[in-house]
């Protein structure tokens, strides 16, 4: 999960979600139905990206720098 720029608040949260081999698809209404009861208002998600893969670090871990800067590409493309 990362922060991206959002009117409102400055930055919201948005998830990168690589699914389980055999684990059903679902959309953004879906999950954010799954989370009303278990997070806050200023805490739900603003967006949500499912990947066949998500960016590692040598070490293995999530490479957050990554999403980031995929993200700040992705919004200069749009303006």
């Amino acid at each position: 999960m990362i922060g991206i720029e959002d009117a409102y608040r400055g930055q919201a949260p948005k998830a990168f979600i690589k699914l389980k081999a055999g684990a059903e698809a679902f959309d953004f209404a879906t999950l954010q139905d799954f989370l009303s009861t278990r997070l806050g208002k200023h805490e739900r998600l603003a967006a949500m990206d499912i990947r066949d893969a998500l960016p590692k670090t040598p070490v293995g871990k999530l490479s957050k720098k990554e999403l980031v800067e995929e993200e700040r590409q992705r919004s200069q493309a749009c303006a």
